[in-house]
C-alpha cells in the first residue's frame, strides 16, 4: 500500500497483476470484460478527473455523484412536449 490507506495507487497495482493473470498486459479491463460477454460496456459517456491518492471509496462517490446528475440516456426520463407526461428513454 501507499501509505496507511488504500489508495487509487493501489488499485492499478492490483489491475496491473489482475490484467497479466488474465493474459491482457496490452489490453484494458473493459476490453477483457467486454471479450468475456458482459454488458453495459462501450465508449465512455462522462470524464471523470480525479487523483490516484484518494481512497477508491471516494472516487466511486464521486462516480455515483455523477451518476445522479447525469444520468445515461438510458435512464434519463423525457416530457412529452405538450402533455406534460413523463416517460422512460429506453436503450435499443
Amino acid at each position: 500500500m501507499y501509505g496507511d490507506r488504500l489508495t487509487g495507487y493501489d488499485m492499478v497495482e492490483a489491475t496491473k497483476v489482475w490484467l497479466k493473470k488474465n493474459g491482457g498486459e496490452e489490453k484494458s479491463v473493459c476490453e477483457i470484460l467486454r471479450e468475456r460477454g458482459w454488458e453495459g460496456i462501450g465508449e465512455a459517456e462522462v470524464f471523470l478527473s480525479h487523483v490516484q491518492a484518494e481512497t477508491p471509496k471516494e472516487t466511486m462517490e464521486a462516480m455515483r455523484d455523477i451518476d445522479r446528475r447525469f444520468p445515461p440516456p438510458r435512464a434519463r426520463s423525457t416530457t412529452t412536449r405538450g402533455s406534460g407526461s413523463t416517460t422512460s428513454a429506453s436503450a435499443s
